[in-house]
């Protein structure tokens, strides 16, 4: 189990990222318009990038071994399996 704070500062990190989409989608529709003052107050938030952001397991909060099309870590989704709680996956 990861530690509470990793998981919280994770998080955090979803919203920040989340603000900071919609601020550049704003800037660029500023930048459209000619209206430059605005662009440049929103043009702040550069270390918000979605490639910084870590996937962690929904579980266990496990940063490695992610399996993107389930949510969860490579052990969760073996027992998950194992366990029948997949109907449809299968073991190679």
């Amino acid at each position: 189990m990861a530690k509470k704070s990793k998981i919280a500062k994770t998080v955090y990190w979803n919203a920040k990222i989340i603000s900071a989409q919609k601020q550049r989608r704003l800037k660029s529709d500023m930048v459209k318009s000619g209206d430059i003052k605005s662009s440049i107050y929103l043009a702040k938030t550069k270390s918000y990038s979605v490639v910084r952001l870590k996937n962690r397991c929904l579980i266990t909060g496990r940063p490695r071994g992610f399996i993107g099309s389930f949510g969860v870590s490579r052990n969760v989704l073996r027992d998950a399996c194992s366990s029948c709680f997949l109907p449809g996956v299968i073991k190679n």
